[in-house]
């Protein structure tokens, strides 16, 4: 059973995944291609964590939620989500692998390797592109499935 506490962490969680969502924008606009792929991907984060919140689940120190939000929150959706929520799972595992990739350099081969070099317009572009679905798939589900009532 969902608690009002949970929900307002869930609405909360939503906020701050759109301004993730807004920043990860503005690096694409100033050519911060590895800063908008890591706010991308924290929006993502946040969006799922949301999710988890209206299942009872409020601390994940993992930045990656993927396990619990196919665990906690897919298999336990109406059948009419189901397909939608596992379509996110898909698209941002790639996003979730990049939150300490866009974020430390690193020695790669001999070589440093920054995250200022190693990310491309494209790069940022699909990881916003990725996290906009996300939230916004994230934010309709909740608010049919959890929101209705509150």
């Amino acid at each position: 059973m969902v608690t009002k506490l949970n929900i307002e962490l869930a609405k909360a969680l939503l906020e701050e995944a759109k301004l993730d969502l807004e920043s990860a924008k503005t690096h694409i606009q100033y050519k911060r291609w590895h800063k908008a792929v890591f706010d991308a991907q924290q929006c993502a984060e946040k969006a799922m964590k949301a999710a988890l919140a209206c299942e009872g689940i409020t601390y994940i120190s993992d930045h990656d939620p993927s396990g619990f939000f196919a665990v906690d929150v897919v298999m336990r959706a109406p059948e009419s989500w189901v397909e939608s929520l596992r379509e996110i799972l898909h698209e941002t595992a790639w996003l979730m692998d990049q939150y300490s990739v866009a974020r430390y350099a690193r020695i790669r081969a001999r070589r440093v390797v920054t995250p200022l070099k190693l990310y491309k317009k494209e790069d940022a572009e699909e990881a916003v592109r990725i996290a906009e679905k996300t939230l916004f798939t994230i934010e309709k589900f909740l608010k049919e499935v959890y929101f209705k009532n509150v």
